[in-house]
């Protein structure tokens, strides 16, 4: 099983794995600017959902979560698609001192943890009728769910404080790891709604 990924019981397939537009750029000069570069190469990757591009941001890369398009494309191009509309973010204030780096960042994002956690129901009740439903029915079953609840409401966009703690390695700055705040605002909030999923069926 690849790291980053975490498989829900019950027949369904929803790999959680995961990754944001640019803000008016301000006057920074020498490592300021290193800095700054590396946090709008995060901030870019996160927009475009490509985790790739976050993760060379990253010192600590295992502590990345994504949605894999090879496993859950469908969940996966959602959470694309409203990154791109809806993600933004400003560097709100940038210190460096010797090797070590901290960037206060305010990033507004597309919290969708409740559409996920209804399609998700929506596929629990779905996989109790068909008990022999396919994997790949049952993931396009689980985009289908997603689509027609996003249909319905306008997804919330919230907005969070980032502190961002970066070093200077082998003459390159990088972000020490993504935390859980940062992972939840890559995905749309689907690691909440993934947790609350599991949450409400362990007390059935």
């Amino acid at each position: 099983m690849k790291k980053g990924f975490r498989w829900i019981p019950v027949y369904i397939i929803m790999a959680l794995a995961v990754c944001f537009s640019v803000s008016a750029a301000a006057e920074f000069s020498g490592e300021e600017e290193e800095v700054r570069d590396t946090v709008v190469s995060l901030c870019t990757g996160i927009q475009n959902y490509d985790a790739h591009a976050v993760s060379s941001c990253l010192k600590n890369v295992s502590s990345l979560t994504y949605v894999s398009e090879e496993n859950a494309p469908y969940v996966n191009r959602f959470i694309r698609e409203n990154n791109q509309q809806l993600f933004r973010y400003e560097i709100m204030n940038l210190s460096v001192d010797g090797e070590k780096a901290t960037v206060m960042v305010k990033m507004q994002y597309p919290n969708a943890s409740d559409i996920f956690q209804k399609a998700m129901d929506q596929l629990f009740l779905y996989s109790m009728t068909k008990p022999d439903v396919k994997t790949e029915k049952a993931v396009r079953k689980f985009g289908k769910f997603i689509r027609t609840y996003a249909e319905l409401v306008n997804i919330p966009v919230r907005t969070e404080m980032v502190s961002l703690s970066l070093t200077k390695k082998d003459g390159t700055w990088k972000i020490g790891r993504m935390s859980r705040k940062l992972n939840m605002i890559l995905n749309d909030g689907y690691p909440k709604a993934i947790q609350n999923f599991e949450k409400s069926y362990e007390k059935e």
